[in-house]
């Protein structure tokens, strides 16, 4: 491995290995495949832990760009091919620059895309800047506003610094999925009650399904929606990675369908019956 890395940085590789390997195949199978994993493993991570896994991503992607266009523009040289023709010579040097471009296009991406994690992490973006509340009252630990980073990071420490801690309130109309899903998490492997007083909807309804006791407060709601995302890949991947976690949480896939159903522009909101029946509901006080 580290010699034909050796070999092709110098141009020594044979011609049509650093032509259709280094310089065609190596490339967009890094690009598009990096770019792929990128969009799944990034749905539930932090936003620190999302931007260190796209630096090293894109890292990659650049140093590879580099690699095989000096390469191959080396290999595909008269001084070393001097019986290849004009043709297949600069046929070598176009798929290089034609995978160079692919990765200049992909490395454009990275200010936005650091840009926005960094935004996410320091609550910056617009969920962040809507606000929040987390109280303690006795046992029980009152969350209110938008699931933004900020709150998430306040939960794990209320968390730990309360082990008395028995009920989570949540009354959020939403907010980021993986804080949802995450605060569902904890509050699942603590055995906690999960309750809403007023609305829990989008977002904090994964959280409100960790609750192993789920309470729906007299006149509370619970809404639901399809996901949101800003490419059609990421947005079928986040909708398939939800489905998936409330499939795991023993809802019917008939309501997991009718939330799908929904625009994530819009609300659906379940009756108490509707609720008690898909199992996202285990006890209420209407």
């Amino acid at each position: 491995m580290f010699k034909f890395i050796g070999r092709q940085w110098r141009g020594e590789a044979p011609f049509w290995t650093s032509v259709l390997l280094a310089s065609l195949l190596l490339p967009w199978a890094l690009v598009l495949g990096g770019l792929s994993w990128l969009s799944v493993f990034t749905i539930d991570q932090t936003p620190y832990a999302s931007m260190v896994a796209a630096a090293v991503v894109f890292t990659l992607i650049a140093l590879l760009a580099v690699w095989q266009f000096v390469g191959t523009w080396r290999a595909t040289s008269r001084a070393r091919t001097p019986a290849r023709g004009r043709i297949a010579r600069w046929t070598g040097r176009t798929v290089a620059g034609t995978s160079l471009a692919l990765s200049a296009v992909a490395l454009l991406t990275v200010p936005g895309a650091m840009t926005s994690y960094y935004a996410e992490a320091t609550d910056a973006d617009w969920i962040g800047q809507r606000g929040h509340t987390l109280t303690i009252a006795g046992d029980g630990i009152v969350v209110s506003g938008y699931l933004s980073w900020g709150l998430y990071y306040e939960f794990v420490d209320a968390l730990q610094a309360n082990p008395a801690i028995r009920t989570v309130v949540l009354n959020s109309p939403g907010g980021h999925y993986a804080v949802g899903l995450r605060m569902g998490r904890l509050i699942r492997d603590r055995g906690l009650t999960t309750v809403t007083t007023e609305m829990c909807g989008s977002a904090c309804t994964f959280a409100f399904l960790g609750g192993r006791e789920r309470v729906l407060g007299r006149g509370a709601r619970l809404g639901f929606h399809a996901m949101a995302g800003n490419t059609e890949v990421v947005l079928s991947r986040m909708q398939a990675h939800a489905a998936e976690t409330l499939a795991a949480a023993e809802v019917p896939q008939d309501f997991i369908a009718r939330i799908f159903e929904t625009p994530s522009n819009d609300v659906w909101y379940p009756n108490t019956e509707e609720l008690r029946a898909a199992n996202i509901v285990t006890g209420s006080a209407n």
